[in-house]
């Protein structure tokens, strides 16, 4: 990353101003805990000796212990300090009373409203600043006060910072209207040269500054952060724009699925990603490979969860009174707000930093049905993920921002699988099991395994549904496989209605049969009409296309039989 002197000066002068290192007529002593090729850096080591105060060098073991760090803050005397919310965490989790009148910088990730709360009732004053390498370190800043804390969600990024402009565009880089989520652009004195000796990356990122508002010739940077104006003047983080994910048919955005999440009482922390399944290669082939479809499939949510401990529920119960207050840990572990993907100067590699949170005080995340339970209730099917794995900590890199390469791959029991496995006993359990595991893409099944908490949803019980017909010869409905899930109960669903229905296709059998598939289709088409009329009217069409789609393959399947 290439960027003129101008650029610092402007950042360091204005952050001196506001929020200032709080010195309050005394020299400022900021510790300095970010690794040299973290730009945040930038402020520890140069703001407080250009303003004639002290710095104290925080050592790798003292940075990754909380009990340590909180010595070294009160040994130290300092005035202000920033830092990263899972280094923040880190100090609240370890019984860190906090340093009243400390001024508290939190940078790297979006400051979660639940620890918000935390910090401000441990009497720090406190500043949320956000900001990508690539425009200077730290681009807005804004004082937290309670009363702008919510149950959940994330604290807004604040109005930019001297000589700094915002512009909030669509995908043609028009400006959105006020409340639209876009694609946040920055312009102003911080905006970097480029990216050294990367021209074609360096074009890509920054672009001319149409808008008329720069000097001639400025240019205008793409952060990649999806935002929209609040109506205080703030701008609230929605997600990365590369963190969206299509998947059939429906575009979602990861982030609002980890806002929800993190709501969650029991949630401390959480990441979602869309990861292909382990039968994603036939998927792959069924949907055309090379096509958008084909991308697409096999594509599934995973959630990552981590408990909250006893400890921090309470402190923020006390902080902010109503219980289960809470937000994201980050909101994808977006880089964006500290350096963007592609950054050369923005290190966001390194190790991941197993110290970050404690695996001790990690307290038991809730149940996979509990999780997937909470959220049916608040999104649409499709953006309820498939899987959840619990763990003691998300992994973090050496800069203390979420590193998702580093998360684990899904397991049986994350899928919701019996963690028992019992292998099928019969041959009709035996041809359900092989029809699950070609369709879920699974090396193993067991007989009290669920189909949709394996993995399946809608489309891959249709597509299950058609490989039933064929390898029992028979027909049914195809509500059979939500009322039967697992291999067990379908496999002696199925069974019985081979034994009971051998002759039902010949005579008069046949022509009930007939009559039976039609008068299905038709109450399908009532109760579809009567659910599309008692919606209510802010629901979304989507959370209703799961439900039309299955009446609809149904619907074929009783034309063919008839």
């Amino acid at each position: 990353m290439s960027l003129p002197h101008r650029a610092v000066v402007n950042f360091l002068r204005a952050m001196a101003e506001r929020p200032g290192l709080g010195a309050n007529g005394r020299l400022p002593v900021v510790p300095a805990l970010t690794t040299l090729t973290f730009d945040i850096a930038a402020l520890e080591i140069y703001l407080p000796l250009a303003l004639g105060g002290r710095i104290e060098v925080v050592r790798d073991e003292e940075r990754t212990d909380g009990r340590r760090l909180a010595a070294l803050l009160e040994a130290a005397g300092a005035t202000a300090m920033q830092a990263t919310p899972a280094t923040w965490r880190l100090l609240v989790e370890t019984g860190w009373r906090g340093r009243p009148g400390l001024v508290a910088l939190c940078g790297g990730e979006a400051l979660p409203c639940e620890l918000a709360a935390v910090l401000l009732a441990r009497g720090l004053e406190l500043w949320n600043v956000y900001g990508p390498t690539e425009t200077a370190v730290w681009s807005s800043v804004r004082a937290v006060g309670e009363s702008e804390l919510t149950a959940r969600g994330t604290v807004s990024l604040g109005r930019p910072i001297a000589n700094t402009r915002f512009l909030v565009v669509d995908e043609r880089l028009e400006p959105v209207p006020m409340g639209a989520a876009g694609e946040l652009l920055i312009g102003g004195d911080g905006v970097a040269r480029g990216y050294w000796r990367r021209p074609e990356l360096t074009a890509e990122r920054f672009v001319p500054d149409a808008s008329g508002a720069g000097q001639a010739g400025s240019r205008l940077y793409r952060s990649g952060d999806l935002v929209r104006h609040r109506p205080d003047g703030g701008l609230e983080f929605l997600g990365r724009i590369d963190h969206q994910v299509k998947l059939r048919g429906f575009r979602i955005e990861l982030g609002e699925i980890e806002a929800v999440l993190a709501a969650h009482p029991r949630i401390a922390e959480v990441a979602v990603v869309s990861t292909k399944a382990a039968g994603a290669a036939l998927h792959e082939q069924e949907a055309g490979a090379g096509s958008p479809a084909g991308a697409a499939a096999g594509q599934r949510l995973v959630a990552y969860v981590v408990g909250r401990s006893a400890r921090m529920s309470s402190g923020a119960s006390a902080a902010s009174g109503p219980a289960g207050l809470s937000g994201p840990a980050g909101p994808t572990g977006a880089t964006g707000f500290s350096g963007s993907a592609g950054s050369a100067g923005s290190a966001e590699t390194g190790e991941p930093e197993e110290a970050a949170r404690p695996a001790a005080l990690a307290g038991a995340a809730p149940a996979a049905d509990e999780l997937r339970a909470y959220l049916a209730a608040k999104l649409p099917s499709f953006m309820v993920p498939w899987a959840f794995v619990p763990l003691p900590a998300l992994p973090r890199n050496a800069n203390g921002k979420l590193d998702r390469a580093a998360l684990p791959d899904p397991g049986r029991q994350a899928w919701g699988a019996a963690p028992e496995v019992e292998e099928p006993r019969s041959e009709a359990e035996r041809t359900v099991a092989a029809i699950w595991q070609e369709v879920l893409g699974l090396d193993r099944v067991s007989v009290h395994d669920n189909f949709f908490d394996s993995g399946g949803h809608s489309l891959l019980a249709v597509r299950a549904y058609h490989r039933y017909r064929a390898a029992f010869g028979r027909d049914f409905p195809l509500i059979a496989l939500f009322e039967n899930p697992t291999i067990e109960a379908l496999a002696r669903f199925l069974g019985r209605s081979t034994a009971d229905g051998e002759d039902s296709e010949n005579g008069e059998n046949g022509a009930a049969s007939r009559q039976v598939g039609q008068e299905r289709g038709a109450r399908r088409r009532e109760l579809a009409a009567r659910r599309r009329a008692a919606a209510p009217a802010g629901q979304p069409r989507a959370s209703l296309e799961p439900l039309e789609s299955l009446e609809m393959h149904q619907e074929a399947g009783d034309r063919e039989t008839s």
